[in-house]
């Protein structure tokens, strides 16, 4: 039996309703005791504040009947309110684990600004270095001074705290993308479309994994975007982003005063343009098909290999693989053979696509 969860609440300063509702049963289950004093202290201060709002009420008399009506409907809500903001208090505290809180509790930067103005500034700088170096080493752009009447593209940093399935932070993951938004259809760009797993494909591979008795396993292809070739006919060029240094010495190399001067001329296709994802996709086509797969009529993001030892099978959700087969040496099999992209082994699924698996 596979129990499947869903992912843990990100994004958010203070946990709401339902994000309550997944503390406690989380307290519930691993803390009976604390949670039957949360419980206990939930009562007794809404019977005080039950209480005090019919005393209140009394005092009011017969013509201020609609006002006590309203102050008693507030007060009730008052009641639930500060009842959901104890529970949240209580359930913040240190004996509840830090991982069902750190989901909550650590929000992502939404720009360049807020991750330079963060407590984890050091961290987000770091994540950022690591993604400019893998994108220099990829030879993805070319470092130039800036031609005269050409369009240029602004790029932004987009910010992704990475978490283990119970919502512990596994590392800062700084991304660069282009401004897609700033390009022109039959310009810059063409075709987009790109189609990605469906979450019934999905079930099936599970089921399937369960009845060969070979775990699901997933892999991660590390920066795909940019492994593609951009369209040569196409010429795209993005202003130096935030966080990039470039020294003096390369300055004067390209004949620059200031890093303004200067843009990237793209060498290869970058995450944020409209056209990368069918460009990734098409080239993960290529690669998939070449090794012998065949793409399933029904679900294009589906692939599967049947020989006489046996069947293999690959869904494909942009960068992010799912493998299963009828041996584990079918499946080691075809991550070998995906080196060529650099396909990282993820081992077997506890967690795809936000949602946490548990194999019974």
């Amino acid at each position: 039996m596979v129990v499947v969860t869903t992912q843990h609440i990100q994004n958010v300063e203070t946990p709401n309703e339902e994000q309550n509702v997944q503390l406690q049963a989380q307290l519930k289950r691993e803390d009976p005791k604390l949670w039957k004093a949360v419980e206990d202290r939930e009562s007794s201060t809404k019977q005080k504040e039950t209480n005090h709002a019919t005393r209140a009420g009394k005092k009011g008399g017969k013509k201020k009947k609609s006002k006590r009506k309203a102050s008693g409907k507030a007060a009730e809500s008052a009641v639930k309110s500060d009842g959901r903001r104890m529970a949240t208090r209580n359930m913040g505290a240190k004996h509840v684990p830090v991982g069902a809180v750190c989901s909550a509790a650590i929000p992502d930067p939404r720009n360049y600004r807020e991750a330079m103005r963060s407590e984890h500034a050091d961290k987000w700088k770091v994540a950022m270095v690591e993604e400019i170096g893998a994108l220099e080493n990829n030879q993805t752009w070319e470092l130039v001074k800036k031609p005269d009447r050409v369009k240029v593209l602004h790029s932004k940093w987009v910010y992704k705290n990475k978490k283990h399935a119970d919502g512990s932070v596994k590392r800062y993951k700084g991304r660069l993308v282009a401004c897609g938004n700033e390009l022109s259809y039959g310009v810059d760009y063409t075709d987009t479309f790109s189609a990605v797993l469906t979450m019934t494909t999905g079930k099936v591979i599970f089921a399937l994994a369960l009845i060969w008795g070979v775990p699901a396993r997933h892999g991660d292809v590390t920066n795909a975007y940019v492994k593609v070739d951009k369209e040569e006919d196409l010429q795209i060029y993005l202003y130096v982003p935030q966080g990039m240094e470039i020294g003096q010495t390369k300055l004067v190399e390209l004949g620059a005063h200031h890093k303004r001067e200067l843009v990237l001329r793209l060498k290869k296709s970058l995450y944020g343009l409209k056209q990368a994802g069918r460009l990734w996709n098409q080239l993960l086509h290529r690669v998939l098909t070449k090794l012998g797969y065949t793409q399933c009529y029904t679900d294009s993001c589906l692939y599967y290999k049947r020989d006489a030892t046996g069947m293999t099978l690959v869904g494909v959700y942009v960068d992010d693989l799912l493998v299963t087969g009828t041996s584990e040496a079918r499946v080691d099999e075809f991550f070998g053979q995906m080196v060529v992209l650099k396909l990282k082994s993820l081992g077997v699924v506890s967690k795809f696509l936000g949602i946490a698996f548990v194999y019974d």
